[in-house]
């Protein structure tokens, strides 16, 4: 549902397309500039249960679906949209960010969680991926938890094991760096 702030005032329902009991539309959302996104984690499509979805949504005064993300190559319940964070266009962006965190992808070495980094310069209408932090350390679940001003990608991984024992972390990136390090470090 849509409210004004500070009032509350209902404005509209957003509801996916193609929805299906169970999607879980609605888990997150954000939105920026001129569109709205919201996550449906347990979408199938694809052939794949559960893989997940990011529907994109003009905030303009139709709300109109204009995009549905999905993940190129999701395995049963990859969760896609477990999580995102939003960026806008900055003088050092080419166009918005977006950080899609999912997780359980099917990786038969400890089920890795990912965090993909998504751009947009239309508006939401088309996006590309451009980098993926994939790696043994984010064991389970990846959430992007923060970006900072400095770019800095703040990572969280509950199950990562540290020192032998499961207890888990946070993960920092920068932008700028190589997706994912060759020696991530919590």
């Amino acid at each position: 549902y849509i409210y004004t702030w500070p009032d509350l005032e209902y404005v509209a329902t957003l509801t996916a397309s193609d929805g299906r009991g169970g999607d879980q539309f609605g888990f997150g959302a954000g939105n920026l500039g001129g569109m709205v996104t919201i996550c449906a984690r347990r979408n199938d499509n694809q052939g794949f249960t559960d893989a997940g979805a990011i529907y994109v949504f003009s905030q303009d005064r139709n709300l109109t679906e204009i995009n549905k993300l999905v993940r190129p190559d999701p395995p049963d319940q990859a969760y896609f949209g477990q999580n995102i964070w939003l960026r806008g266009d900055g003088d050092d962006l080419k166009g918005d960010l977006l950080f899609v965190g999912s997780n359980e992808l099917g990786v038969p070495n400890g089920d890795p969680g990912a965090v993909d980094l998504m751009r947009t310069s239309d508006g939401g209408l088309t996006w590309v991926t451009e980098r993926s932090i994939r790696t043994d350390m984010i064991n389970d679940v990846a959430y992007l938890n923060y970006i900072n001003d400095d770019g800095v990608i703040f990572v969280g991984a509950p199950y990562a094991e540290v020192n032998g024992i499961s207890s888990g972390a946070v993960f920092l990136y920068h932008l700028d760096d190589e997706f994912p390090p060759t020696d991530p470090t919590p």
